[in-house]
């Protein structure tokens, strides 16, 4: 079971001459020991005495270590990228339904590579929005506030 999750927008850059980097470190995140160290809850969690789902649940693992490109890596962790002329990344969104919790990791992992300002907007199943935003060195989590400054003039009865 996850969390439904949609991106609503995003600006995003990427030159070409850090994908073959980001596509290395990337693959790194599905090692065992990394894993263990990484996961979103720090542990493969269990019910009934039995596992039930271990970290990137939702990536495609063969499919990622695998890759000969940074953008198939990237389509193994459920994010699509369309690429300009000249090999930069310019565009990327989210391919999932669900929330695994480990998004974060694989979007710190490629922070470093991603020009700096740049961001992914997204909106939960309950309505809540926040952005990716990254840094030029990592990724941050920004949750949105949402208000309706006009009805602060309405006069109330």
């Amino acid at each position: 079971m996850g969390y439904f999750i949609k991106q609503t927008d995003s600006y995003f850059l990427m030159k070409a001459e850090y994908l073959d980097e980001a596509m290395k470190k990337s693959k790194l995140l599905l090692t065992p020991e990394v894993k263990e160290k990484r996961g979103a809850a720090g542990h493969t969690w269990r019910g009934k005495d039995k596992p039930i789902e271990k970290h990137y649940a939702w990536v495609d693992e063969g499919g990622a270590l695998n890759a000969e490109t940074f953008k198939k890596v990237a389509q193994a962790f459920r994010w699509d990228m369309d690429l300009d002329d000249n090999g930069d990344v310019y565009w990327i969104g989210f391919n999932g339904e669900k929330y695994g919790g480990d998004e974060m990791v694989f979007l710190n992992t490629i922070a470093p590579y991603v020009k700096k300002d740049s961001y992914i907007e997204m909106e939960g199943e309950e309505g809540e929005r926040w952005k990716w935003y990254f840094t030029g060195e990592t990724c941050e989590e920004h949750c949105a506030v949402i208000s309706y400054p006009t009805l602060n003039k309405l006069e109330r009865y």
